[in-house]
């Protein structure tokens, strides 16, 4: 059972198990299965931690043997994953810096749907004879987010990090701060091989990434990346925010070799910064969202709703001026647009800002709210318009604006729906800008 799957994770870190959830008849079963074994971290003596356990979870299969899994096993399992602050990435394996991810995968070959799950570790000191113990001796926090992505980036192999790049670093800006983070890295081994020669000791950040990767792989993962970045400016595949920085990262290029008088490369960068300028469209290229279609799917049922948003009014107004219907399709907007929410989220790249994901959800919005004003169909396009990021007139007053959700009950809806204020995400206005580089 549940029990017996966490000792098999907890006693070694390589260890991979399968588990069938076929008992678990109810939400309720679902989540304690998962909280017991994945709530708390695993322990494992660092600092060289090669690999960290996975688990397996089957949570559905074909028509043999379907009648053994509930069809909502598989959301009940993954609602308990992110309950726990687990995080989907479907390009995750059994690193370390893969800790605290899980990814659902349905082989067809074996008619089976499984939640691969990669538990969050802590990392401790061996202990030494006449140590007193000590949970808290060495440990670290869990990597995740953000630092989770750079340090897969840093101690990935090379097969495994070009992979990645396709599917986790989408836009040239990205990739160029990934090259920045392996030039940054690159620069610290220096040091510490200068450190080494000179039999000076090391600090603990200093071994762990000695220990992770080496000058070599890294070299070749900045080359990759440089020939990608290359390659999306070949293709004319830069936003408009991007064509500005590759145009200006060229002609300092050029100040630099002008500095040492004509040369042959100072002719090359020249014509480099030339060419470029003539094929770069001016309106820049548009970078799809990985769940775009299902979003607009969803916006498509929100944005014409915003004109209900627009008549109910302020919120003293709103028993008066909604019917119990519309009250409730104001409910149901909160809804939609709180999944609009978690698929944008879902679809950011490494090292994107907020920003740059707002302007994508933003220009991908307006494209759907110019259709649904048209009365087409929300298509898509891999050029932006002159102004990819929506005006409040065309996509509403942000890509994820959200509405709170009224009471249920007839006579109670509508009151309680004028307690209630519209709130607008995070990312609201980030989309307005004209000058938006999506």
């Amino acid at each position: 059972m549940a029990s017996g799957l966490r000792s098999a994770l907890a006693g070694d870190p390589a260890a991979v198990e399968r588990a069938s959830l076929s008992s678990c008849a109810t939400e309720a079963d679902a989540r304690h299965y998962i909280e017991v074994v994945f709530k708390e971290p695993f322990e494992f003596p660092g600092p060289n931690l090669a690999t960290i356990p996975k688990a397996t979870l089957v949570v559905g299969a074909g028509k043999l043997e379907r009648q053994k899994f509930d069809d909502e096993l598989p959301k009940w399992v993954t609602t308990a994953l992110r309950d726990l602050k687990f995080t989907e990435d479907r390009a995750a394996s059994a690193l370390p810096a893969c800790a605290g991810t899980y990814k659902f995968q349905h082989d067809t070959g074996k008619n089976e749907k499984f939640v691969q799950v990669f538990p969050f570790i802590k990392i401790v000191e061996p202990k030494r004879d006449g140590d007193e113990p000590d949970d808290q001796d060495g440990a670290e926090e869990p990597l995740s987010g953000a630092d989770r992505a750079r340090w897969m980036c840093i101690e990935s192999p090379p097969a495994t990090f070009k992979e990645m790049v396709q599917a986790k670093i989408g836009t040239w800006l990205c990739k160029k701060r990934a090259l920045a983070l392996l030039k940054e890295k690159d620069e610290e081994l220096a040091r510490i091989e200068e450190k080494l020669t000179k039999r000076a000791a090391l600090t603990p950040e200093e071994q762990k990434l000695f220990d992770a990767t080496d000058r070599t792989n890294l070299e070749e993962k900045m080359q990759f990346l440089k020939g990608e970045m290359v390659k999306m400016v070949d293709e004319d595949k830069l936003t408009k925010q991007e064509r500005t920085m590759a145009l200006e990262q060229i002609k300092a290029r050029i100040q630099d070799l002008e500095a040492h008088g004509p040369t042959k490369q100072l002719e090359a960068a020249k014509a480099r910064a030339e060419a470029v300028e003539k094929r770069l469209g001016e309106k820049g290229n548009r970078v799809p969202l990985k769940h775009e279609d299902k979003m607009k799917q969803l916006w498509k049922k929100t944005i014409p709703l915003e004109k209900l948003v627009e008549k109910a009014g302020p919120k003293g107004r709103w028993n008066t001026a909604l019917s119990q219907a519309e009250v409730k399709a104001l409910g149901d907007k909160e809804e939609w647009e709180n999944e609009i929410k978690a698929l944008a989220n879902a679809s950011r790249f490494w090292f994107e800002e907020e920003e740059e994901l707002a302007a994508r959800v933003a220009g991908a919005k307006a494209l759907v709210a110019g259709s649904v004003k048209s009365g087409g169909g929300g298509g898509g396009g891999s050029k932006a318009t002159s102004s990819s990021a929506p005006s409040r007139s065309s996509a509403g007053a942000s890509a994820w604006t959200t509405v709170a959700k009224p009471a249920s009950g007839r006579s109670g809806a509508a009151a309680s729906a004028a307690k209630k204020t519209t709130k607008t995400n995070a990312f609201a206005g980030l989309g307005d800008d004209s000058d938006s580089d999506d």
